[in-house]
């Protein structure tokens, strides 16, 4: 998949259909998660660039986590948080801010890892 030809919405549907089935959650937070090679500046973003797009939940080990099922381990390092309050199409915005004004202006630099946003379920 890729940003401009998104499926997110049918990728959560399924998810949500068989997260039941994961029986040594932590929490009831979820996770969406995106594998990328990122571009340096907002401005050659790339919005066809293609994406591996995960829908999860953390678990306590991954011994009990059904075989069909694929695992992932968030790559170690220094993560920035950012909070968007909103609805989920007026992301975009967020995105553009952290990309064009906020990474620019700090000290940090991007690398080669996941991205991913935790959303709290209430």
């Amino acid at each position: 998949m890729s940003l401009r030809d998104n499926s997110t919405p049918v990728l959560w549907s399924s998810f949500m259909k068989v997260k039941k089935h994961i029986k040594n959650t932590i929490g009831s937070d979820l996770f969406s998660m995106q594998v990328q090679e990122i571009s340096l500046s907002f401005k050659d973003f790339n919005y066809n660039a293609k994406i591996i797009k995960w829908s999860a939940i953390e678990v306590l080990n991954l011994n009990e986590v059904p075989k069909d099922y694929k695992t992932y381990i968030l790559k170690c390092g220094l993560y920035t948080v950012f909070i968007h309050k909103g609805q989920a199409g007026g992301f975009s915005k967020t995105f553009e801010f952290i990309f064009r004004d906020w990474i620019p202006n700090s000290n940090f630099e991007l690398d080669n890892r996941e991205h991913f946003d935790l959303i709290g379920i209430k």
